[in-house]
């Protein structure tokens, strides 16, 4: 389901690997954005055949999705859609 190295925001750090991907969880999930919240009501855009990316608000503004800075991208590869990157477009 994720894609390693997975991108991280300016300055932060990739996930290196599986291993990491639990240890960072909250990071990625729950850090400036609620993913679960955002990905349950927002609409992917696609960016190309095989990229699409998921905007979200962030948490503590989850209804203002004319400011949903926080992008997570996906990635089609031979084994289907998969997590590649999280970004803050606003840094």
């Amino acid at each position: 389901m994720t894609k390693f190295p997975l991108s991280m925001p300016h300055g932060v750090k990739a996930v290196k690997n599986k291993e990491e991907f639990p240890r960072r969880y909250n990071e990625i999930f729950k850090g400036e954005a609620n993913a679960a919240q955002c990905f349950a009501s927002a609409k992917p855009h696609k960016e190309s055949a095989g990229r699409c990316e998921v905007y979200c608000p962030f948490k503590e503004t989850p209804n203002d999705w004319e400011n949903a800075p926080i992008r997570f991208v996906f990635a089609l590869t031979k084994s289907g859609w998969k997590f590649v990157g999280l970004d803050n477009i606003n840094e």
